[in-house]
């Protein structure tokens, strides 16, 4: 899979469509064994992995610091330099190349480990985004007015959609290189996304 495919999958999968990533067949394509062979995704959003998975996400993209910077690296459709991807590294709050791809390591386990659970690359984000959503509402975080009520939700649903690219990047890359362009790419969207998600909650408070 080439670098271009990555950046227009994980685009998809973090704006939220209802398309399914990186998966070769449907939902009803899958056999009846097959299913049993995974755990019930209904359990995901309350399984320490997820949620391990899902507060490193929000961790990395608050740790951003310079979102310009690497919206112009992963805009670019070759392979980056060794000083791009360090380049890439720091604005992604990392304090070099060498510290990124140790998080990406550590990350691409334990997203295989997800994905081998449940199989979370069948199911497309709107499914788990609801997953996620219920879980949090049992913890009761929600009880806020209805415009950060909105920007919680919206956030939310960035990063259950980042979580599935996060693991298309870990199941398709072939390379380092291209697996910290993937993951980079996914954790710079999800941040693009949630300021629109802060954005339009400002809109809302104002009326």
């Amino acid at each position: 899979m080439n670098k271009v495919n990555f950046r227009i999958l994980t685009l998809l999968a973090l704006i939220l469509t209802n398309s399914i990533f990186l998966s070769c067949s449907s939902e009803e394509d899958v056999t009846k064994s097959e299913e049993n062979s995974f755990e019930d995704i209904s359990k995901m959003g309350q399984d320490e992995l997820f949620i391990n998975l899902f507060e490193e996400n929000e961790r990395i993209v608050n740790q951003i610091t310079n979102l310009d910077k690497a919206k112009e690296l992963i805009s670019k459709d070759y392979t980056l330099s060794n000083d791009e991807l360090n380049e890439l590294s720091i604005s992604l709050g990392f304090s070099n190349l060498n510290e990124h791809i140790d998080f990406y390591n550590t990350q691409k386990i334990n997203l295989n480990k997800l994905n081998d659970k449940y199989n979370v690359e069948m199911y497309d984000e709107s499914t788990l985004n609801e997953v996620v959503l219920e879980n949090f509402n049992e913890n009761d975080l929600f009880k806020s007015n209805n415009c950060e009520r909105v920007r919680r939700n919206c956030i939310i649903g960035a990063g259950a959609a980042a979580v599935i690219a996060h693991v298309g990047c870990a199941a398709a890359d072939v390379t380092i290189v291209l697996g910290i362009i993937c993951h980079g790419a996914v954790i710079t969207l999800q941040a693009v996304i949630s300021d629109t998600c802060n954005a339009n909650a400002e809109d809302c408070e104002n009326g």
